[in-house]
């Protein structure tokens, strides 16, 4: 023995509270892992209860909270798709992967529309079923007023 005394332990309300705080960062860790994983997409149409989400290999439309999902016809595969917006209604977008560009004006058919470059979008922004902004993995943002016609540099 070199008569050190060994530090006290630290309270039991300390002890505890970061106990706690690793466990709120192990959860958070664990939800955004079951997310990624999960590959979730939810879009719900701006001012109605719209909405479509990916379920498996597929993309899914309900009209309204009390009708079940239906799904839609993709003319790629779900997966992908990395993101969508609704402007309202039945009108929804859809960009992903390596250009992809789809729009639906009933909320389940889904048109693949000339994309602004062959690079993969992540965000896309619509405002009605002519208008829309993509967003590139690069941060460069295009916009088409012609449903996808043709695209602007912005």
């Amino acid at each position: 023995m070199t008569g050190e005394t060994p530090a006290p332990a630290p309270p039991l309300a300390r002890q505890e509270a970061a106990a706690g705080a690793s466990a709120r960062a192990l959860d958070s860790l664990a939800s955004r892992a079951a997310l990624a994983q999960s590959n979730a997409l939810v879009i719900v149409a701006a001012g109605s209860a719209a909405r479509w989400r990916r379920a498996g290999a597929a993309i899914e439309f309900a009209p309204r909270g009390d009708v079940p999902f239906t799904a839609a016809t993709l003319p790629v595969a779900a997966d992908a798709i990395s993101a969508g917006s609704s402007p309202g209604g039945t009108v929804c977008w859809l960009t992903g992967r390596g250009g992809v560009v789809l729009v639906a004006t009933d909320g389940l058919r889904f048109t693949r529309v000339t994309a602004p470059a062959s690079i993969d979008l992540i965000a896309i922004t619509a405002t009605d079923a002519r208008t829309a902004t993509v967003v590139a993995t690069d941060g460069r943002r295009y916009r088409t007023t012609n449903q996808g016609a043709s695209w602007t540099a912005q």
